[in-house]
């Protein structure tokens, strides 16, 4: 399922409608969502199609899935990638780059007549 993200899909329903639109998303139940759908009803006569936009599909109600193309190729193009892009959001380190800086002068190392791994003395309370 995850290879069909943003693929365009077609899907029949219990009632004979068919569904074709963009997946987005789903879950353990088969339930989906789709992105630019549209929706065509065909009688013995005539054939209705509307467009739904964003819908979100149960699962129980689907009979057939059936891929009708691969993610679009115009939406590749405009997409710029996450790394790229600045503003809100982009949390970056403070002085990344920059080792910290080291011990005061004088408090490099154990006092003197300490050595280390030596117990802490106890504290007065």
């Amino acid at each position: 399922m995850m290879q069909l993200i943003n693929c365009r899909l077609r899907l029949t329903l219990q009632d004979g409608r068919t569904m074709v639109g963009q997946l987005l998303a789903y879950d353990k139940h088969l339930n989906l969502v789709l992105a630019d759908c549209e929706e065509t009803r065909r009688s013995r006569t005539t054939e209705q199609r509307r467009t739904l936009g964003l819908v979100m599909l149960r699962g129980c109600h689907i009979i057939s899935m059936a891929p009708e193309g691969g993610p679009g190729a115009e939406d590749n193009k405009t997409r710029t990638p996450a790394a790229t892009m600045m503003g809100p959001g982009a949390g970056r380190a403070a002085g990344r780059g920059v080792p910290p800086p080291g011990a005061p002068v004088g408090l490099a190392g154990p006092v003197p007549g300490m050595y280390a791994g030596m117990p802490m003395p106890p504290r007065p309370q």
